[in-house]
C-alpha cells in the first residue's frame, strides 16, 4: 500500500447549512469520537470512523491526536456577543451598518446589566444548539468587559478583556 499520511483523533465537521435544520441542528453536522481522516498528495482521500475504515488503512502512517476536536479550518469562524442581538440588521454597506446597528449595540455592553443579559442569552442559544453533543457547562468566564473608544465621532467596539479572574 502507498503510504498515505492519516490522523486519528476526535472530528467534528458540518455536513450541511444548519440554518436549514432549525430545531434539528445535529442533522447538519457530522461528529466522530474516533475518527481517521487520510491523505493523498495533500487532499483527502478517506474520512469517517475508525471503526469503518480503519482496517482499509492499516498499514498507513497514523499520527493520533488525543485529548483534542479536530476542526475544519473555518473562515473567520469567529463571533462579537454584542452584535448578535442586531443579526441580519438590514444596511447596504459595512459602515453605515456599523454606525447604525453594531455601533450603538455595543455601546450598551457598557451597562453591566444590559450585558450580563446579551452574554447570557448568547450563551443559551449557543449551549442549546449543541446540547445533543456537549454536556452544559461553563464554556467562559464572567461576561466579558468592553473598552470603547471614540473612532469617525461614534463609540466602536474594543477589545475583550479576559484576566486571571474571569
Amino acid at each position: 500500500m502507498v503510504n498515505l499520511p492519516a490522523i486519528r483523533g476526535t472530528f467534528f465537521d458540518f455536513v450541511d447549512d444548519p440554518w436549514k435544520h432549525v430545531g434539528n441542528e445535529q442533522e447538519s453536522a457530522r461528529f466522530h469520537p474516533d475518527g481517521l481522516l487520510v491523505l493523498e498528495h495533500g487532499k483527502i482521500k478517506d474520512f469517517g470512523a475508525y471503526a469503518d475504515i480503519g482496517s482499509k488503512y492499516a498499514g498507513v502512517e497514523t499520527t493520533h491526536i488525543k485529548d483534542r476536536l479536530i476542526l475544519p479550518g473555518f473562515i473567520d469562524g469567529h463571533v462579537h456577543v454584542p452584535q448578535t442581538r442586531v443579526l441580519g440588521a438590514y444596511s447596504e454597506q459595512l459602515l453605515p451598518w456599523l454606525l447604525t446597528w453594531m455601533f450603538p449595540e455595543e455601546m450598551k455592553y457598557t451597562d453591566r446589566a444590559y450585558a450580563d443579559e446579551g452574554t447570557r442569552k448568547f450563551f443559551d442559544t449557543l449551549l442549546a444548539s449543541l446540547a445533543h453533543r456537549v454536556a452544559r457547562r461553563k464554556v467562559c468566564g464572567r461576561p466579558v468587559l468592553y473598552r470603547i473608544w471614540p473612532v469617525l465621532g461614534h463609540a466602536s467596539p474594543g477589545s475583550v478583556v479576559l484576566t486571571p479572574q474571569s
